[in-house]
């Protein structure tokens, strides 16, 4: 549906930019035309279509300004040991939300089994859509599952959070882009102890023997922020720097009586941020931090 009103006119020129970025991945572009088969000609037409339907699933920054596009997980220092543990140690990974799955079809790329690879997301749209990005729909042999993660009705037996608890307690590997910072501090302990009840039982070794890992990224700041944003949403967020998010997972850990060791890196200026008016009346883009993380269960 159009925006109609002219704030959300001007909300959506702010997140929403209608040329592709010009540092294109080009891992993206690889990825399209030897995991899916799509020609060079056809991948910018194909992405558009896709991604304009996304925005009317749900108006996320990181779709209007085509950060789905970045294929960041290959540079991070752990990847090369996560498809490890994925292809030669059978350990199995879910990608919390997942959105299009991207990040699994890199790793399916990358070598790892798809039967061993999860995605969740609160939306099914996105799920449906990743199929239509990679046209996998019937070669993908990974699995998703949609459902909230923060929702309070799993007692109550809902449909989707049974999906879920039905995941708890079989991954050795939680992949998490682009999430923990859409929350508060307080429901990003709650979804922290969520997703610790996805890992293997403390008690039961996974199955490469390595330590049960949270990896990922998320906007940073150098000095960490709490503030009420704009988003379109309106939450509370909280964006951590290296000490935070360890100060996060210690408090985590206590709740759910497990430890957890923080290995985090602010890459400052790196992400791409909304466009935001100069003094000029044009635009200028206004970059973002990132914080890079891999979290490892402590015996």
């Amino acid at each position: 549906m159009p925006p109609r009103t002219e704030s959300e006119m001007a909300d959506r020129r702010t997140r929403y930019e209608e040329a592709l970025p010009e540092d294109l991945d080009n891992k993206v572009a690889q990825l399209l035309q030897t995991y899916s088969h799509i020609p060079a000609d056809e991948i910018e037409p194909h992405l558009r279509s896709i991604r304009d339907r996304a925005w009317a699933v749900f108006p996320y920054t990181c779709i209007g300004a085509w950060r789905f596009l970045d294929l960041y997980v290959t540079k991070l220092p752990v990847y090369p040991k996560v498809v490890e543990r994925l292809r030669d140690g059978g350990d199995r990974l879910l990608d919390a939300g997942c959105c299009f799955g991207y990040v699994l079809r890199q790793l399916a790329a990358d070598g790892a089994p798809m039967a061993s690879l999860v995605g969740s997301d609160l939306e099914q749209p996105f799920l449906d859509l990743g199929f239509d990005l990679f046209r996998d729909r019937d070669t993908f042999k990974g699995s998703f599952v949609a459902g909230d993660m923060l929702s309070n009705n799993c007692e109550a037996g809902g449909e989707e959070d049974d999906k879920l608890a039905a995941l708890d307690g079989t991954f050795d590997i939680v992949h998490a882009a682009s999430f923990f910072h859409l929350f508060s501090w307080e429901d990003q302990v709650r979804l922290g102890e969520r997703v610790v009840r996805f890992f293997r039982p403390a008690d039961t070794a996974t199955n490469s023997g390595e330590p049960r890992l949270l990896f990922g990224r998320q906007v940073g700041n150098v000095a960490p922020v709490s503030r009420e944003t704009l988003a379109a949403r309106g939450e509370y967020r909280f964006h951590h720097n290296p000490a935070t998010l360890q100060q996060l997972w210690d408090e985590i850990g206590e709740r759910t009586k497990t430890r957890w060791r923080v290995e985090a890196e602010l890459v400052l200026g790196t992400g791409r941020g909304q466009r935001k008016p100069a003094a000029d009346g044009t635009e200028k883009e206004r970059h973002t931090h990132q914080i890079w993380f891999a979290i490892y269960q402590e015996e």
